[in-house]
C-alpha cells in the first residue's frame, strides 16, 4: 500500500472489503486445484469489489492471484473488460521507474 500511494500520478483506491475483511480471489490455498470453477467465481466477486470503487488497476502482488484474477475477468463482458487492468505490483513499479 505504501509503495503504491508514493507513485506520483496513481491515486490509490482501497476496495471496501479489504486487509482482514478482504475476498480471497480464489488462487491460493489450493482452491484452484479443488474447485476451479469456484475459484473462478470468486475471482470474478473480487474484480466486482475493485470496479465498485472505481478501480483501472488492480494490483496483486501473487502471481496466483494474478492469474486467477484475470481468469475471473474473463467472466465479464469484453467491452467491459478494456476498462481495467489486472497487474503484478512490480509491473506498477517497473512502469513508474521507466
Amino acid at each position: 500500500r505504501n509503495i503504491l500511494k508514493s507513485i506520483p500520478g496513481l491515486e490509490y483506491v482501497e476496495m471496501a472489503r479489504n486487509r482482514l475483511q478482504a475476498r480471497c480471489c480464489g488462487g491460493g490455498g489450493g482452491m484452484i486445484a479443488y474447485d476451479p470453477e469456484m475459484a473462478v467465481e470468486m475471482a470474478a466477486e473480487r474484480v466486482q469489489d475493485a470496479l465498485d470503487v472505481g478501480a483501472e488497476i488492480i494490483v496483486s502482488g501473487c502471481a496466483a492471484c494474478k492469474d486467477n484474477l484475470r481468469k475471473g475477468a474473463k467472466s465479464f463482458p469484453k467491452e467491459m473488460r478494456g476498462k481495467f487492468k489486472i497487474m503484478d505490483i512490480t509491473e506498477i513499479v517497473a512502469t513508474a521507474m521507466e
